[in-house]
């Protein structure tokens, strides 16, 4: 296997992809979800930059990145007022929907994916991240190793 990572264009073929891979990978990790039908895209993909892992053509694993400039361009933005209070450090990164196939998890690919959305980050002055995960502790824990504070 040859995993690639691109930046992709979210037009209606990614977005199919990308929503079929997130209903996909969290059905399988959150039980909660079984019976879930609709599709995982919301208004926040549109503003976002994509990235994905392929195996020649197959997408096994997709994320996004957002620069946010002001509160209401935060997803979710009611899970981070403790953290954003009085915040002055404009712009955020907001790295979310980060998503692997059930098949193709213990390869590393998270860790490929951040890596071109940290250079987004870093180009647009970003000061600050945040992390917005459906998925428990694991990804955490890489961060903190690497010197994140969560």
């Amino acid at each position: 296997m040859s995993i690639e990572i691109k930046q992709i264009i979210f037009n209606e073929e990614n977005k199919k992809l990308i929503s079929e891979l997130r209903v996909k990978a969290w059905k399988a990790r959150e039980p909660n979800m079984s019976s879930y039908n609709g599709d995982m895209i919301d208004k926040f993909d549109v503003m976002a930059e994509h990235y994905a892992a392929f195996d020649k053509d197959k997408m096994l694993a997709a994320a996004r990145i957002n620069i946010a400039y002001q509160q209401s361009e935060i997803p979710d933005y009611k899970t981070f007022v403790s953290v954003l209070q009085n915040n002055t450090n404009w712009p955020i990164s907001i790295f979310s929907r980060l998503v692997v196939h059930v098949d193709y998890g213990g390869f590393g690919i998270p860790k490929m994916l951040r890596a071109p959305r940290d250079e987004i980050a870093r180009k647009a002055g970003c000061k600050k991240m945040l992390l917005w995960s459906r998925t428990a502790k694991k990804p955490h824990k890489s961060l903190i190793d690497e010197g994140f504070v969560l």
